[in-house]
């Protein structure tokens, strides 16, 4: 059967190198730009399995890993291909066909099919699962309710946005930012009391539901990670949550206190603009008064979404209405 595929390569005109002791071909061919790649064709019992390397696994951080298998698991490559890992941990494209089907124009269907996902690759996958090795930045939010100037503080955080920065003239705080990788935000456990009236688990069902629906904070959801923080004063909650996440490489805040706190204990401090002048105060008393409309405009549709199908408003209203 490898002399059928022998012929189809030599009639489309396709560089190779036949390999006689372990029987495999290697095809050189060019994506869309003209950059070279190689294609590996071996037999399988009656199956040509072609594989064509995009990543080779020395550039795949450790703790990239999960992130990237999630996201190759939701793309769908044209036609046959499919993306998988190989025994060496690299990432490459694969296409399996029968050996009885090594003819000139399924070959060149399956060339054509190859070239366009490995041109693709970096748009597709590298594009929204970026494998810098970079910083895990903590960013503590009470978030009741999480509103549109916390969400827009998170997405200038993931895309390393100057303008989320109190100096962005300020050298160190810009390469801090522009090395952002993972982003844990940490939320507070007070609850069902004014000024607090939403439980964690509340909190959290929120901002997942944001990131989720939300297409600009959606492509970097495996970057991001909600952890619940401790009770505690001055730097001693932020050492308890540091003991149950492990360290974190800066602290990004505009509260005061928690500034404080990380400086108390060492850890580089991102300075960062208040959410967007919004106040959570002002969102609890528009519940209180029932202004929906105008709360609207404070809410992403997401989160106004859920919190009327979770019935949240009525929480918050009847826990801020209280004498």
């Amino acid at each position: 059967m490898f002399r059928s595929l022998f012929a189809a390569l030599q009639q489309l005109k396709v560089p190779f190198l036949f390999e006689p002791t372990k029987r495999f071909f290697l095809l050189r061919l060019r994506t869309k730009e003209s950059a070279e790649f190689v294609v590996t064709v071996a037999r399988e019992s009656e199956l040509f399995v072609f594989s064509a390397p995009v990543l080779e696994a020395e550039r795949i951080p450790s703790g990239a890993v999960g992130q990237l298998s999630h996201m190759l698991l939701s793309k769908h490559p044209i036609g046959r291909c499919h993306y998988c890992f190989d025994e060496r941990g690299n990432v490459v494209i694969r296409l399996v066909t029968s050996v009885f089907s090594a003819k000139k124009n399924v070959l060149l269907r399956i060339i054509n099919e190859i070239r366009s996902e490995v041109s693709d690759f970096p748009r597709k996958v590298l594009a929204e699962c970026p494998l810098v090795k970079g910083k895990r930045v903590l960013f503590p939010a009470r978030l009741q309710p999480p509103h549109k100037g916390h969400f827009d503080t998170i997405l200038m955080l993931l895309e390393r946005n100057e303008r989320v920065l109190l100096d962005p003239s300020d050298k160190e705080q810009m390469q801090l930012l522009g090395e952002i990788e993972k982003l844990l935000i940490s939320l507070g456990p007070k609850a069902r009391e004014r000024e607090n009236p939403l439980t964690t688990h509340e909190r959290k069902e929120l901002v997942k539901f944001e990131i989720t629906n939300n297409p600009e904070l959606s492509k970097h959801q495996y970057r991001v990670d909600l952890v619940d923080s401790p009770a505690g004063e001055g730097r001693y909650w932020l050492l308890a949550l540091l003991s149950q996440i492990g360290t974190v490489d800066a602290v990004a805040t505009a509260n005061t206190a928690t500034i404080q706190s990380a400086s108390d204990l060492k850890i580089p401090v991102l300075h960062i603009h208040r959410e967007g002048g919004i106040s959570g105060t002002k969102m609890r008393q528009l519940c209180v008064d029932q202004q929906w409309e105008e709360l609207k405009l404070e809410l992403t549709p997401w989160v106004f979404q859920r919190c009327e199908e979770l019935e949240l408003f009525k929480v918050i209203a009847n826990i801020e209405g209280s004498k």
